[in-house]
């Protein structure tokens, strides 16, 4: 989709001088978001890491607000752990950048609309999440737990009934899990909730990297008016095919072990660029690369960076890569989306990833910016893993990527939407029901899958030996309303979302009980009292371990 004629006079003029002289023109894909988003569609922009699309959904609200155009504000919603680079690099950058050539154009004139940004996770302190329950701000940052949460009292209901759009980041991650369908289920809640704000409905702007089926990532992005009919979106693909340089590599065998043949070739790509980033298959194989290197090196060198680490470390980690401090990171999927970390110059992928997907949006972190070529190599680790990442290389060069599964009505899910709304007060529930087949994930859900769930939730098993299966509500058959039992919200807050793959434990250096990170259920269970660890480039003596933590 693209138009020959101009797109940025639809910009506020100061908008527009600060796009052209920054770049010298908009991508396809920002052309093409523009045109759609201005004219108010529901719009899913579909490109590579690096086109700019982020850009482009944060810029037409700055507009909106410069323009005084805006009804109400934007909700930003990203999966990811570590929002605060994304957003610096699309959005506070920018604002910054355009109030201060509005100063040195027109010293005397008057001040540009304040528009405050504000961001919430699970990493905010209280206060910062009490200053935005105070002052609302124009475009608010958050994760789906966090939407979850405050959807679930009347205080977060009220700091959102006056959103007007929704950007969804990084959709393909959670379209294919539980994660999106719990976060699709409250986006339906939020339109209900806005309808003064936004009485034609939420704009929907969804970003996604390449992902198929297309079609099906829109229709979960749109989901159903009420009257049963699919909300249209408009799909913006970006049409430049990313270009890719991919080797594989053997090192010389130097020892039994493929580790040891890997490992100098590693080293030796490390010394031969400016930056390199690392990806590995778990946690695990990640502080061992880490620890392996550093051992050949003499030094400190390569850092690990992975989700079992404490956001302030990964952020240290993050800081240094983009600063030229570090030459190479060796990472899991924590840096696999769109995390600003600089220039990278090579990606190496030391074992074939799980799915082509993840190895383009890999891949793609090498020269990431637009028309980049990204350079990787693909280091394997066994005999068989040869013939994998050869068959992954032949998959990306021709755009072959598995397609991606929406999960159907999960009732775990469901059950966790009903505690969630009915929290402290009273609702209907043929409206709930209504509500809920509005989204994508539950628009088949039935009369008898919905009253299963409000049975079991309304304590039909309670006396059975399973205690997770007492009454959380109080249904009335007769009037047709159901009611959370009180407590039930503290028991959301300290759930926050979907039941997770597996259980993480909090790691907990001793005396201080200072959070190093998180280690999952799996390295837990073969480690004992003594035994030492490999954590964030240091060792560390496991001194106790309970069913919530261990501590080093």
């Amino acid at each position: 989709m693209q138009s020959d004629g101009p797109i940025l006079p639809l910009f506020h003029p100061l908008v527009q001088r600060w796009f052209s002289r920054t770049f010298s023109a908009p991508t396809e894909i920002q052309r093409g978001a523009w045109e759609a988003i201005s004219r108010g569609d529901h719009a899913l922009l579909c490109a590579p890491t690096g086109s700019g699309k982020t850009l482009a959904a944060f810029l037409w609200s700055i507009h909106r607000y410069l323009s005084g155009r805006a009804s109400g504000r934007t909700l930003y919603i990203s999966p990811l752990k570590a929002l605060n680079n994304d957003i610096s690099r699309n959005l506070r950058t920018p604002l910054e950048q355009i109030r201060r050539l509005a100063t040195e154009e027109s010293p005397e004139s008057d001040p540009l609309p304040e528009i405050r940004i504000g961001l919430r996770s699970g990493d905010s302190s209280s206060s910062e999440r009490a200053r935005i329950m105070r002052n609302p701000p124009e475009i608010f940052i958050t994760t789906p737990e966090s939407v979850n949460i405050m959807l679930t009292s009347e205080g977060g209901r009220r700091n959102l009934s006056d959103i007007d759009t929704v950007i969804l980041d990084e959709i393909h991650v959670v379209a294919g899990s539980k994660r999106g369908s719990l976060l699709m289920a409250n986006i339906e809640r939020l339109e209900a909730l806005c309808s003064t704000s936004a009485p034609d409905g939420l704009q929907r702007i969804g970003l996604s990297a390449t992902v198929r089926p297309l079609e099906s990532v829109a229709a979960f992005l749109g989901g159903f008016a009420g009257d049963n009919s699919p909300r249209p979106v408009s799909i913006i693909r970006d049409g430049e095919k990313r270009r890719y340089e991919l080797e594989l590599k053997l090192g010389e065998r130097v020892g039994e072990g493929w580790w040891d043949r890997q490992i100098p070739l590693l080293a030796e790509e490390i010394n031969s660029h400016e930056s390199t980033l690392i990806f590995c298959n778990s946690r695990r194989a990640a502080e061992k690369t880490a620890y392996l290197l550093n051992e050949r090196f003499g030094e400190k060198v390569v850092f690990a960076h992975h989700g079992s680490l404490s956001r302030e470390y990964r952020y240290w980690v993050e800081q240094q890569l983009k600063d030229g401090a570090l030459k190479a990171v060796v990472a899991t999927s924590s840096l696999e989306l769109g995390i600003d970390v600089g220039s990278i110059d090579r990606v190496i992928q030391l074992q074939a990833p799980f799915s082509v997907s993840s190895a383009v949006q890999r891949i793609g972190r090498a020269n990431h910016q637009v028309g980049g070529s990204s350079s990787a190599l693909f280091a394997p680790l066994h005999p068989r893993d040869i013939a994998k990442s050869l068959a992954v290389m032949g998959e990306i060069f021709d755009g072959d990527i598995e397609p991606l599964l929406i999960p159907e009505r999960p009732l775990d899910v469901l059950a966790q939407i009903i505690l969630s709304e009915c929290a402290g007060r009273r609702i209907p529930e043929a409206g709930l029901s209504a509500l809920l087949r509005q989204s994508y994930p539950f628009r088949d859900l039935g009369s008898e899958e919905f009253d299963s769930v409000l049975e079991m939730l309304a304590g039909k098993y309670q006396n059975t030996r399973i205690a997770e299966l007492g009454q959380r509500i109080i249904r009335n058959r007769d009037e047709g309303w159901i009611e959370g039992r009180e407590g039930l919200r503290q028991l959301i807050y300290q759930s926050g979302g979907t039941i997770p793959d597996r259980g993480y434990f909090d790691l907990r250096i001793a005396g201080s009980n200072e959070k190093l990170g998180e280690l999952d259920e799996e390295f837990v269970f073969e480690r004992s009292l003594g035994d030492r660890i490999s954590i964030g480039n240091r060792v560390w003596q496991i001194e106790d371990m309970d069913n919530q933590r261990v501590v080093v």
